[in-house]
């Protein structure tokens, strides 16, 4: 253990005189080698601080030669003439407890920019057709023009030429006795004229019904009743807007803003614009639809540096009596067509014929 090993130690140094001097000599030069060090270090503290609190009358004073052995200072001699010509004065100090005070005015970092605008929000059209970043931070990749195209077309007042032939007329519900009558016709073409007993009850119910007024058609009578409000007509004075003061957005609403949106173009994506339209049901079928517009996949397109083969042409039908299409876009090329304007144009008119005639609540 150590303190046998030590023990050991002090008894041979009892035994041996010699070593023990030897020892003691060798500590005394420690210690003398540090007093000098000491020494060396309060002159040094002593030679800065000298030259830490010269003044510009007493720095050329305090130079000595090298023959009295002592220290000469160059730093000194140059700084004396420029602080000789220097001006001095009393320095301000920083208070900070006197800054951590409140004052009138003050702000906290949760009001500063709380006033401030979004890009988007101070001139929307130029964020969604000029300056066009993306959600990741990225320039968008497709083209503007074809936003703002449709834009102006759904923006611009009816004319004549434009509105579809079939909604100037008025649009009449089918009736529960014309479906009843035309299942009769349907089942005694199949059977070759042969009436089966499915069809003999339809056309007894049929007779039943014949004379008496359904919830459908007396709502119809009352619509007639209103002046240019009557069911699938449009009103001329009619206007789809626009609102841009969204991110990512750009909404279009009709005039009656609680019947909903009818485009929401979503322009948040680098490659695609995704256009989502909303039009009463069955306006449109996704096969014949997709099969005008003949939109390529985006795994078919070079330019996109982007895969996917999902459809860009979907129709999907929503909740309530409303159906929701959907269109990617990346060029205005794609859609410069015949067969989209057509599609565009009825789903326009379509949608102002429902959501731009009054709401009638029977009692």
């Amino acid at each position: 253990m150590w303190w046998q090993a030590r023990s050991q130690k002090s008894k041979t140094e009892t035994r041996n005189p010699k070593l023990r001097s030897q020892r003691s000599e060798v500590r005394g030069q420690k210690s003398e080698v540090r007093s000098q060090r000491s020494e060396v270090r309060g002159q040094r503290s002593e030679v800065r601080g000298n030259e830490l609190v010269l003044t510009p009358s007493s720095v050329l004073s305090t130079q000595y030669s090298a023959a009295n052995n002592s220290h000469f200072s160059h730093t000194a001699a140059a700084l004396a003439p420029v602080l000789a010509s220097g001006t001095r004065g009393e320095r301000a100090f920083f208070d900070a407890d006197a800054v951590r005070k409140k004052r009138a005015g003050d702000m906290t970092l949760s009001d500063l920019g709380r006033d401030a605008k979004m890009p988007w929000q101070i001139d929307g059209r130029k964020w969604h057709l000029v300056d066009r970043v993306a959600v990741n931070g990225k320039p968008c990749r497709w083209e503007a023009a074809a936003l703002e195209q449709i834009i102006d077309f759904l923006e611009a007042a009816p004319s004549a030429s434009e509105i579809p032939i079939g909604h100037i007329s008025p649009i009449r519900p089918i009736s529960p006795i014309a479906k009843a009558a035309e299942a009769v016709e349907e089942t005694s073409a199949a059977t070759g004229g042969i009436p089966s007993r499915k069809s003999a009850r339809i056309a007894e119910l049929s007779k039943k019904l014949s004379g008496k007024i359904t919830t459908g058609a007396l709502l119809e009578q009352r619509q007639q009743k209103l002046p240019g409000k009557r069911l699938g007509v449009v009103d001329p004075d009619a206007r789809l807007t626009t609102n841009w003061s969204e991110r990512s957005v750009v909404e279009i609403i009709g005039p009656d803003v609680s019947r909903g949106w009818f485009l929401h173009a979503l322009t948040g994506d680098e490659w695609l614009l995704t256009l989502k339209f909303r039009v009463p049901e069955n306006t449109f079928q996704q096969k014949s639809l997709a099969a005008s517009l003949k939109l390529k996949s985006v795994d078919e397109i070079r330019e996109i540096e982007a895969y996917g083969r999902a459809d860009r042409v979907r129709v999907k039908e929503s909740d309530g009596p409303w159906q929701e299409v959907t269109i990617t876009v990346h060029w205005l090329r794609e859609i410069d067509t015949p067969a989209f304007w057509e599609f565009l144009n009825t789903a326009k008119y379509t949608y102002l014929a429902k959501a731009g005639r009054r709401r009638i609540v029977p009692r």
